[in-house]
């Protein structure tokens, strides 16, 4: 998508909230005692307000992530203009979006996955009748040969986060948030910037005159956001592998949500492997909730004592998701219990 497509308004993620109303599930908002206790123990958060920790819960969401919005908001607009077929490439819960929208819309859907993707995921995205094939060693070798084949095809291809539609669709988490809990700031995860794209334009623009900052976290073994939000122009990096899977791979050149998250996100920070299975054993120990490795990497973002943190209270941080398979769990929890 070219740079020259306008950004998304407040007034179409509303719109969106509308339009995806009858096909998801309003996910709760909650205070976080843990998460709280360990914002308001750290060194580099001593002042004195009182944080409270607020989790946004999209791993209860349909299809256990948030990947569901964008990828409905999307496929509902290409309906409507006659599109009955679509290919998309995803890391596996991009993947259950298109394919529970394919399914609930009458379309016909083909996921391209990485060798590597989740069991669990590609499971999933099987049992909702999408097409499904495995093909490249790495996200991003996967992505070169879905558009090819979507182009050999003449399909719609469904970006997971280089989309307009899809941004919005995610923004979306955002109005929901705000108007269930004010908040100071939002922590998201952020692979492709999708989510954190639509996130800081809804935060940024639900009230103007008091704005709700935006900061994103990412694996330190995969940081192409980062990166090029550092650097202020797209990067390429070499990338180790990360539990938080759904975040790996380099940006496309031209992509669609850099400008907005170097125009609107207040900062990026990166946490380690370590700190992410931290956290998902934290939240199945603590909260008694299942959460993967891209869900779990906003809150890791507080064990990483790299965010200044001082002038905010009420911090919203964003559970992505839940579909981790039980071999990498078991591990886990054998791990740190």
């Amino acid at each position: 998508m070219s740079l020259m497509t306008k950004e998304p308004n407040i007034q179409e993620i509303q719109q969106a909230v509308n339009l995806l109303t009858p096909y998801i599930l309003p996910t709760p908002c909650l205070f976080n005692s843990w998460l709280s206790d360990l914002a308001n123990k750290s060194s580099s958060l001593s002042n004195h307000l009182d944080k409270q920790i607020w989790v946004k819960w999209e791993n209860l969401q349909l299809t256990g992530s948030f990947k569901i919005r964008g990828a409905l908001n999307k496929m509902l607009s290409l309906k409507e203009r006659g599109v009955n077929e679509v290919l998309a490439v995803s890391a596996g819960n991009h993947g259950l979006g298109v394919a529970y929208a394919a399914q609930k819309l009458s379309m016909t859907a083909t996921i391209v996955v990485p060798k590597n993707a989740a069991v669990t995921k590609v499971r999933a995205i099987s049992e909702l009748g999408a097409d499904l094939f495995a093909q490249g060693d790495s996200y991003d070798e996967a992505e070169l040969i879905a558009r090819k084949l979507a182009t050999e095809r003449q399909v719609e291809f469904v970006s997971p986060y280089n989309d307009k539609e899809v941004l919005i669709g995610q923004g979306t988490i955002a109005l929901e948030m705000l108007n269930q809990q004010p908040l100071d700031l939002i922590i998201a995860p952020v692979g492709g910037g999708g989510l954190l794209s639509g996130l800081a334009i809804a935060a940024t623009y639900f009230n103007p005159d008091n704005p709700v900052d935006v900061i994103g976290i990412q694996p330190a073994n995969s940081t192409a956001m980062q990166s090029s939000f550092r650097a202020k122009e797209i990067v390429a990096v070499q990338e180790s592998p990360t539990c938080a899977d759904g975040l790996a791979g380099n940006l496309e050149e031209n992509t669609y949500t850099f400008p907005i998250v170097k125009k609107y996100v207040k900062d990026i920070v990166t946490v380690s492997e370590e700190q992410i299975e931290q956290t998902i054993f934290n939240f199945l120990h603590y909260d008694h909730m299942v959460v993967e490795g891209s869900g779990a990497v906003a809150a890791a973002g507080l064990l990483s004592g790299e965010m200044n943190l001082n002038k905010y209270q009420n911090i919203g941080i964003i559970v992505s998701g839940r579909n981790i398979d039980l071999s990498r769990l078991s591990k886990i929890i054998e791990k740190y219990q």
